[in-house]
């Protein structure tokens, strides 16, 4: 019986392992439960003797260890039928005698721990049953039924960027649902030499059959066929991405494969021959789990910079560690095959459009469709400021990987599927096709005619088309289908059928496109004032270099004169119209003043918006995917490189170059005063109203201020 007394904690500990595998057996395989398990038991088998010297009594040196199990290696979920499963016993042990019964007791927690191990095991037993032996044996091999394709190496193979956006819907679909104008992305990207399909497709709406279906350049149906379907995607998907048809033949003619480290389990393919991840250890997604849903997230803290834990900060720095890696890549010598799968846009959304973290701290999870947490509204603001930044983010990794690249390589950017805002997983007829299976898709293939990437491409005739071209494979394009899980095919004509709902109509045309980034290409002449499209501001050029800021003859905090160099910027002509702020407030995207006197007056329309805090001013910036100019960069865009005393000059100011004084005493109409315009062509940046900058104001900031890109003090009372 002394021996007894301590067996229930190793049993209980093996249930919470088993019961937490159960929850995620669809995605994760279960040979994952041996790593974790063995080291929870080795933890345990510390623990015998202490536990046994501190109570000097088995039968409670047990108790201690299970209540240790159920503090640290249970997740809520399995602490909760643990208890349950203990209740009935306890009770009718308390109705039999009222002194404890060690004997009873022990029996009653050994045989709980018992049933608790046996459930989860026979659960698990019959999915391992169930799936088809052949998927199971290459499941643990590691290998899949797919069969190399034969391709005939160049002598300089160019490399392959395959680089998967999940989530990321055409860009018809994005200013449809989203009243979002990604004009400006696929612009860049053309100017770049790619090619943006405009009536591209996918095949799946979802990653684990999407994916699989590009990689081995077939439909789901034609690799497994519905009579060997399991529904358990470690088993027969996940070989179809880590030893996929695709890096089987690149393999063959010596191309050295490349994987990026995803935040999905399915898709993060390690059996390559490079991996990048993000820190020095990267556990297995059930470990991850393990590590969210117990008490051991509490190391998280300490181990955070070590270890990968599931967190929306990890996340957050995981999509960036990717983008950053790929540079990376691009040095490396010999032809290689890059894989990476960036869970971005799709939610969550942890970045805002000047890609600055969105603090969360609630348990991991990337729901999307109606699994999503939020509301409509919620989703499509969140997804909006999430996708300005990626493209942003997108933009500079090509144009590092065109800059290094010895040999021009081919880079695929292909979504898996669209945006999720209107998806219902449980039902065809309550998804927005539309918006599920319409991928945003660009691809970069030196020396191809354009001509031959059909405008319909589907995912499934990516790589077809790929080996076709550049290796001389025997390959012909499939027809397109469209299937809504492996099986279940649905039309084209279904799928282009409007969704018949509008979720989102702002009052102002000229600001439908909502957050819309209205940012000046990277064409854009300089010499030219550029014209934003939502609000029709006039945007200058003010070009990189150095200039002096603040003045030794000035206010105490206007010192020292100091040179500051800064980067190269646009920056509106004029302050914002009544006008246009009134169209982002009917639009509601802004809010009122606290006054409205001068907004709701046509007769102001043309003047400065005024009574606006420093949080709306920010806020309308952000609307347009911009941003409040720094103080530095609003006083070089004031005065130019002649340290100047004013924007016209050095005379000093008169009614002729600035409404200032007792000269009007109103505001006046903004760009009145040609006189007063500074070097780069702004109005009004002397008189006529105040203007808010981005820093925070501290009188000795001058002082100490970097020299490149300033921006202003970390923290204080209230900005410039």
């Amino acid at each position: 019986m002394k021996k007894l007394a301590v067996i229930h904690p190793f049993l209980f500990t093996l249930a919470s392992v088993l019961f937490s595998y159960t929850m995620f057996a669809v995605d994760i395989a279960p040979w994952e439960v041996l790593r974790p398990l063995f080291i929870f038991i080795f933890l345990l088998l510390l623990l015998v003797y202490p536990a046994y010297k501190i109570t000097k009594d088995w039968f409670w040196a047990g108790f201690l260890l299970s209540a240790f199990v159920f503090g640290f290696y249970f997740t809520d979920k399995v602490l909760y039928i643990t208890l349950a499963a203990l209740l009935p016993g306890f009770l009718y042990l308390s109705l039999k005698t009222r002194k404890i019964d060690r004997q009873r007791v022990t029996m009653l927690f050994v045989l709980t721990s018992g049933i608790l191990v046996l459930v989860p095991s026979i659960k698990i037993l019959s999915i391992l049953l169930g799936i088809p032996q052949p998927y199971l044996q290459n499941a643990v091999l590691n290998e899949s039924l797919a069969s190399a394709v034969e391709l005939s190496p160049t002598e300089d193979s160019p490399d392959i960027y395959y680089i998967v956006l999940d989530g990321y819907p055409r860009s018809d679909i994005l200013e449809e649902l989203f009243l979002y104008d990604n004009q400006y992305f696929v612009d860049a990207l053309q100017e770049r030499g790619f090619v943006v399909p405009k009536a591209s497709r996918a095949n799946y709406p979802r990653t684990y059959l999407s994916l699989p279906s590009t990689l081995n350049m077939n439909y789901i149906n034609a690799m497994i066929p519905v009579s060997d379907f399991s529904p358990y995607t470690w088993a027969q998907f996940a070989p179809l991405i880590s030893d996929s048809r695709v890096q089987q033949s690149l393999e063959r003619i010596g191309y050295e494969t490349v994987s990026m480290q995803s935040s999905y389990a399915v898709s993060d393919n390690r059996n390559v021959d490079r991996y990048y991840q993000l820190n020095a250890i990267n556990p297995t997604r059930f470990e991850k789990i393990i590590l969210r849903d117990t008490a051991f997230s509490l190391l998280k803290i300490p181990l955070d910079d070590f270890v990968y834990f599931l967190s929306y900060e990890n996340h957050y720095r995981l999509i960036f560690f990717v983008l950053d890696s790929l540079k990376d890549v691009a040095h490396a010598t010999g032809s290689q095959f890059i894989y990476a799968h960036i869970v971005s846009p799709h939610p969550p959304f942890v970045f805002d459009n000047q890609g600055n973290y969105i603090k969360n701290d609630a348990p991991f999870f990337m729901f999307d469709g109606n699994d999503f947490s939020g509301t409509q509204e919620e989703y499509r603001v969140g997804y909006v400021e999430q996708i300005t930044y990626l493209n942003q983010k997108i933009i500079d990794t090509i144009d590092d990987i065109l800059a290094t690249s010895e040999t021009p390589p081919i880079i695929l950017i292909q979504a898996d599927h669209g945006s999720g805002m209107l998806t219902d997983f449980e039902s065809v007829e309550g998804t927005c096709l539309q918006e599920r299976f319409s991928p945003f898709a660009a691809y970069y293939l030196p020396g191809v005619d354009d001509s031959l990437i059909p405008e319909d491409i589907t995912p499934v005739n990516l790589f077809r088309l790929v080996f076709s071209e550049y290796f001389d494979a025997d390959l012909s394009l499939l027809e397109n289908h469209y299937y809504y899980n492996g099986y279940y095919e649905i039309s084209l004509e279904r799928i282009e059928a409007a969704c018949g709902v509008h979720l989102f109509e702002p009052n102002n045309d000229d600001l439908a496109s909502g957050l819309s980034p209205n940012l000046p290409p990277k064409n854009a002449d300089p010499a030219q004032v550029w014209e934003r499209t939502a609000d029709g501001m006039k945007m200058v050029y003010v070009p990189t270099g150095e200039f002096i800021m603040g003045s030794d003859d000035g206010e105490n905090n206007e010192r020292p004169a100091h040179p500051v160099y800064l980067d190269a910027y646009w920056i509106d002509q004029t302050e914002v119209t009544n006008a246009m702020y009134l169209a982002c407030v009917d639009a509601g995207n802004c809010p009122p003043p606290p006054d409205r006197t001068y907004l709701d007056d046509p007769a102001y329309a043309q003047h400065p918006a005024v009574y606006l805090a420093w949080d709306a001013a920010q806020n309308y910036c952000e609307q347009l995917g911009g941003r409040l100019p720094s103080e530095a960069e609003w006083e070089k865009a004031a005065r130019g490189v002649d340290a100047r005393m004013y924007p016209w000059g050095n005379e000093e100011v008169d009614c002729q170059k600035a409404n200032f004084g007792r000269c009007v005493d109103d505001t006046t109409p903004v760009g009145s005063y040609e006189a007063g315009r500074s070097p780069y062509g702004l109005y009004d940046m002397a008189g006529n109203v105040w203007e808010w900058t981005a820093d925070w104001y501290s009188v000795h900031y001058y002082e100490t201020s970097p020299y490149e890109n300033p921006t202003g003090a970390e923290s204080g009372m209230f900005h410039t």
